[in-house]
């Protein structure tokens, strides 16, 4: 994805694709050996060229550059009451992040200073903006609006369309070809709308999918296949569906399961092997078929945050429960690696550095955690 920086972790959720997936080997130990601590944190972590980390905190509301060490190299004030949209970093080093309301998307140097600003009509609260191959920047707009940036921070075109969900469970994602961004639905007349697939070269709707709130993010495999996680059991909210869509929207596979109650933000992961892996109180491991691997449940835990896995198809998790809250590390046969107690809830999809750290950002007390 040449309009992202060639970093171990430049978008939230690892890519454009929104998979979850390193090249690199994440951490063996599980043993946490740095903090940084700070404000209330709401946003994921991203990594430029030069391995220097962002993350955004949510009160005072600051855009955050700072190093594997735990040092902090610089503070951006984004001059909102808070933020939730996780940075993006571009091939050049640039850090693009949403400022909420009033609504402006920024651009950022690798030095702190500003690149330009685009200001839109109304706030931008999406969990993840988006990036097109060519680095035209997408975000939808407070009402429903979708928007295109340029690189140089003019707004090329707004397409207003009530079916284009707005809050923060946006997490925009692509097909591999660039060609399709994939929305969260509204509702419309009672019914919600799971998915829209927009073709942004026709810039119209080419698909919509499912009648149920999508919580998660759209995780898409390099054959262009789109899977979703549906909790769209009207009559018991323990039963839900993994869904593997074909890139027409049909559907190609689901997996019926009881694994709890979903929350907002358990985005699926796939492995270099194409295997699915999904948890709430278990963790679930499906074929590219859909075929059950393997389930195993939690140790009484409940995933809270986006799956994420490296390159030995380990799976990490970050987890509360009644009493305290852990990082799991999951094997891909399903054998507990190690288990590791944080401090509070985890906020976002972490991060998997190049030489095995594994970064995630704590809601509160608000701290930057590194694991080994």
């Amino acid at each position: 994805w040449a309009s992202l920086a060639d970093s171990p972790w430049p978008a939230l959720h690892m890519d454009m694709q929104r998979t979850g997936r390193s090249k690199y080997t994440g951490p063996q130990q599980g043993v946490l050996f740095a903090s940084i601590s700070g404000s209330r944190i709401a946003t994921g972590i991203t990594m430029g060229n030069d391995s220097v980390f962002y993350f955004a905190t949510t009160w005072p509301p600051k855009l955050i550059a700072a190093k594997i060490d735990g040092s902090i190299l610089w503070q951006f004030d984004l001059y909102v009451s808070e933020t939730g949209t996780t940075p993006m970093v571009g091939y050049d080093g640039t850090i693009y992040v949403s400022n909420g309301s009033p609504g402006i998307i920024t651009a950022i140097n690798p030095d702190g200073s500003v690149k330009w600003e685009c200001s839109s009509s109304s706030g931008v609260y999406n969990r993840g903006i988006g990036i097109g191959k060519d680095g035209t920047i997408y975000a939808v707009e407070y009402g429903s609006s979708l928007i295109a940036i340029s690189p140089n921070g003019e707004l090329l075109w707004r397409i207003n369309d009530d079916n284009f969900a707005w809050g923060y469970r946006v997490n925009l994602a692509f097909s591999p070809d660039g060609n399709i961004l994939y929305l969260h639905g509204n509702k419309i007349g009672g019914v919600e709308i799971t998915l829209i697939a927009f073709n942004l070269i026709t810039k119209t709707t080419k698909w919509k999918f499912g009648g149920k709130l999508l919580d998660n993010g759209p995780v898409i495999n390099s054959q262009g296949n789109i899977f979703v996680l549906v909790q769209d059991d009207t009559t018991n909210y323990q039963i839900a569906n993994l869904y593997c869509l074909d890139p027409d929207g049909n559907v190609k596979w689901k997996y019926k399961h009881t694994a709890g109650q979903s929350y907002y933000g358990q985005d699926p992961t796939i492995d270099k092997d194409g295997n699915i892996y999904f948890a709430t109180d278990t963790l679930y491991s499906l074929d590219y078929n859909g075929n059950l691997r393997w389930k195993r449940g939690l140790l009484g835990n409940q995933n809270f945050s986006p799956l994420a896995c490296d390159n030995q198809g380990t799976v990490y998790l970050g987890t509360i429960n009644q009493t305290n809250n852990n990082v799991l590390a999951i094997t891909k046969d399903g054998n507990l690696k190690w288990i590791l107690p944080i401090d509070g809830p985890p906020a976002e999809s972490p991060a998997i550095t190049s030489n095995g750290t594994l970064i995630y950002t704590i809601w509160t007390p608000g701290e930057v955690v590194f694991i080994k």
